[in-house]
């Protein structure tokens, strides 16, 4: 095995602090403060493309892979982020990749796939998809729950 640095590697590693150094320790503490989601910070991931790391071309992703994108993940975290900003992400980067390896091609294309995969993520999907009353999607569930988030695709 090869333990050399890799330039892309330390490329993909410079540009994610580009992005995390706009997120101090003020901006963590308020959102821990708050008990707030951190958007902010979602949002700048996302329109980098970042969220898509693992995600091939094809669908709308930068075709990196896992390697790739636990690079990523632990720039979040050395930033100062820690958990609070690789968990606002991980499910976005990881949960659509059994649909690449195992979906169908139907399921693998359409516009919410490429959503989820690499602008908005699953669990933002998941979140207005699933989040109206009696609309789990899992019938024989009743849910009384009202949307927990409310954004529009088109601003991010």
């Amino acid at each position: 095995m090869d333990f050399a640095p890799n330039p892309d590697h330390e490329a993909l590693r410079k540009g994610v602090r580009q992005v995390t150094a706009r997120f101090d320790d003020d901006y963590w503490a308020a959102c821990d403060r708050d008990h707030r989601f951190p958007d902010e910070f979602y949002r700048s991931l996302a329109a980098g493309g970042w969220l898509g790391i693992a995600i091939p071309e094809e669908y709308g992703g930068a075709g990196q892979g896992i390697t790739e994108a636990s690079l990523l993940l632990q720039e979040i975290a050395q930033s100062g982020a820690a958990m609070n900003g690789c968990s606002a992400i991980h499910l976005t980067i990881f949960g659509m990749n059994p649909v690449v390896k195992h979906g169908s091609p139907a399921e693998r294309s359409g516009w919410k796939f490429a959503l989820a995969a690499s602008r908005c993520g699953p669990q933002r999907e998941y979140c207005r998809e699933h989040s109206q009353p009696n609309r789990s999607g899992v019938a024989p569930i009743k849910s009384d729950l009202i949307g927990v988030y409310d954004f529009e695709l088109s601003a991010i």
